[in-house]
């Protein structure tokens, strides 16, 4: 059976579209993929175990091009059999929760469904069939190791209508990704647990630039950390951040989010922005740590803006260093030059903001996003080829009933 794939290098290099027009290519269940905008999407439905499979049913093709055409074939030129020597046992050390084991489970089970013949699972560049243990790997590969990211916030005086504005860029290596990128919808059917939205890879089931149903938002950077005791069990960082997204209320964002992620295991340091309905928002200084149970909240210290990159400014005070140092003093010199006049943030000023700070070359902004929480609109744009900044790319507008409504 051959490959379906979902690259779309064309559209991504279009002008502007009009907002929201869903186009449905294929269900599974309640679920299905296909374009808002031109751009793809997967939504995704029902329980953990159903949203897994419907995922592995509908991206089979596309999962198994972003491991054998992108990733491991970047990883094998830093070091020859890397995936299986490095990444995959590494993987096996984390501690996945039971869901996530279920959603993943039916991942694979609905990749070989969708591939009935094993050659058309087979990872050509492993010669192997593609199982549970790379997708773990694919899930833990920003905890083994992790780049850069620059965000800001603001509300209050320097927002026209008092609720927060989020802009944020997600920097990483540069992988050759930029083609692969989906808007990831998800419905969960189990109680208590709010939709979200994110702009992921297939195969990806945690959070990373996560907006839910009642307006809370957080967006992931990475920090060096303080040393923690664990040398094992770690839960994977996204995947805890799924949880806490999920769970979390637009109006206590900060709180429930920071109690979400008190005493976890992580490998990694953390700074995850997160904003809801309202200000103030905050920065969640977040290790594996015992330090404060392991989350220390920076908040605007009597501002109504908030900067954050890859360094701690509570828990370990190291300046951040030529690049994130750099970076945070830039955005801040922005926004307080935006105060000093007297301006509101808008979508203008945002973006001009993202780009000072963008990336392209072998680290490169992959994603730029503004995000309303209170009204969950956002814009975004994803990098329009390999090494080129997010920033270059064709910005896409849309509304929670957008993604939703079907």
């Amino acid at each position: 059976m051959r490959r379906r794939f979902l690259l779309l290098p064309c559209l991504l290099l279009l002008g502007a579209a009009p907002t929201g027009r869903l186009e449905i290519q294929e269900r599974s269940g309640n679920s299905f993929r296909g374009s808002i905008d031109g751009f793809p999407l997967l939504m995704l439905k029902g329980t953990h175990r159903e949203r897994g499979e419907a995922h592995g049913r509908l991206e089979a093709a596309a999962i198994l091009s972003l491991l054998d055409d992108a990733l491991i074939p970047t990883m094998h030129k830093f070091a020859a059999g890397a995936w299986e020597r490095k990444y995959v046992p590494e993987a096996a050390g984390f501690a996945f929760p039971a869901r996530y084991d279920e959603e993943l489970a039916g991942m694979l089970d609905g990749i070989r469904a969708a591939l009935p013949a094993k050659e058309d699972r087979t990872l050509k560049s492993l010669k192997r069939e593609i199982g549970v243990g790379d997708l773990k790997a694919l899930n833990c590969l920003s905890d083994i190791f992790g780049s850069g990211c620059s965000s800001f916030s603001a509300w209050g005086a320097r927002t026209a209508d008092g609720t927060p504005i989020v802009g944020r860029n997600l920097d990483y290596f540069a992988f050759p990704v930029s083609s692969k990128a989906l808007l990831l919808a998800s419905e969960p059917a189990e109680k208590g647990l709010r939709a979200t939205v994110d702009v992921l890879m297939p195969g990806y089931i945690g959070a990373g630039t996560g907006l839910n149903a009642d307006g809370a938002f957080l967006a992931l950077h990475d920090e060096k950390g303080l040393p923690g005791s664990a040398k094992s069990g770690w839960v994977p960082r996204s995947l805890a951040l799924r949880t806490a997204l999920e769970t979390a209320s637009g109006a206590s964002a900060v709180q429930d989010i920071a109690s979400a992620l008190r005493d976890l295991p992580v490998r990694m340091g953390n700074n995850v922005h997160v904003c809801g309905v309202a200000g103030p928002s905050a920065v969640l200084e977040w290790d594996g740590n015992p330090k404060d149970h392991g989350v220390t909240a920076r908040g605007p210290e009597g501002r109504d803006t908030l900067v954050c990159t890859n360094h701690y400014c509570l828990r370990e005070n190291t300046g951040g260093g030529p690049d994130s140092g750099s970076r945070f003093s830039k955005v801040s010199g922005g926004l307080d030059a935006l105060g000093a006049a007297d301006r509101k943030l808008d979508l203008d000023v945002a973006k001009k903001l993202l780009e000072g700070v963008s990336r392209s070359g072998p680290v490169v902004t992959h994603l730029s996003i503004v995000v309303w929480p209170a009204a969950r609109r956002w814009t975004f744009a994803v990098s329009p080829q390999t090494g080129v900044s997010a920033t270059k790319g064709r910005w896409i507008a849309l509304e929670w009933k957008d993604v939703f409504a079907n």
